[in-house]
């Protein structure tokens, strides 16, 4: 999902455990790891304030790698940057966590 306009919660856990774990805003992109895993959401994301989100299903992005390999290859980089972004984020935080 891309998010146009509004404030999204990141949870995790459940059964009385739910902890939020980040928030996101316009331009951010969600979902990403159920779209190149496709598998369940690994998350819960709730909706702060009213929200706008554009949803790009595997299916169209399947079809955009056969028949525009140049703009899913644009995709699939600027998806690849953003993840290697969290990912730093998160082993910081985890690393500030332990001390």
């Amino acid at each position: 999902y891309f998010v146009e306009s509004g404030r999204l919660s990141v949870h995790v856990g459940g059964g009385g455990a739910d902890m939020r774990i980040r928030s996101f805003g316009p331009g951010s992109v969600i979902g990403e790891v159920s779209l190149y895993l496709r598998t369940p959401r690994t998350a819960t994301v709730v909706a702060d304030s009213d929200a706008v989100l554009y949803h790009l299903p595997a299916d169209a992005v399947d079809r955009m790698e056969q028949q525009d390999p140049g703009t899913a290859a644009a995709l699939h980089r600027a998806l690849g940057r953003m993840m290697a972004t969290r990912l730093v984020d998160t082993t910081a935080t985890a690393a500030a966590l332990q001390d």
